[in-house]
């Protein structure tokens, strides 16, 4: 994921920085304290002053980075997360009418004028009936009353 690998170079580039904003403090400090001796001239209070400005400046750029990273990362995991698809049960997924590529609504009441993109079936919960055959057997048959089922898909 591009995402984490910036994260990362956002993480790495920021380490040594409040580091240097601390080494460039005390330096600024003593700048000020030479031009008030007049030890050093204007131009040179100058130049420290803005080289700690700029230190500080590359502080809060890489720390806005950082947040930029960070929340893309949260986006991209929200994106993986939209694309996955999840079923209340473990089960098998026996029809698959959507195709790589394809826009998948997010809940079926949206999908209600096309096809179910798939269907799970849960292998543990499954149930037979014997449509057409059980109206003309209907006298035959009592209740409770044992029957094997058998399918082409599953013999065993």
């Amino acid at each position: 994921m591009s995402s984490k690998a910036q994260l990362a170079q956002a993480q790495a580039s920021l380490e040594d920085r409040p580091g240097r904003v601390a080494d460039a403090g005390p330096i600024f400090d003593r700048m000020q304290k030479q031009h008030a001796a007049s030890v050093i001239k204007r131009a040179g209070l100058r130049f420290g002053q803005g080289n700690y400005k700029a230190v500080q400046s590359d502080l809060n750029v890489k720390q806005r980075m950082m947040e930029f990273a960070q929340a893309q990362v949260q986006v991209a995991q929200r994106n993986e997360d939209d694309m996955t698809v999840r079923a209340p049960f473990d089960g098998v997924i026996t029809v698959k009418v959507a195709q790589k590529g394809e826009f998948v609504p997010p809940c079926p009441r949206a999908a209600a004028s096309r096809h179910w993109y798939r269907t799970i079936v849960d292998m543990d919960s499954l149930e037979s009936g014997s449509g057409r055959e059980r109206e003309l057997h209907q006298p035959r048959a009592r209740r409770p009353a044992p029957a094997t089922v058998r399918l082409n898909a599953y013999p065993d």
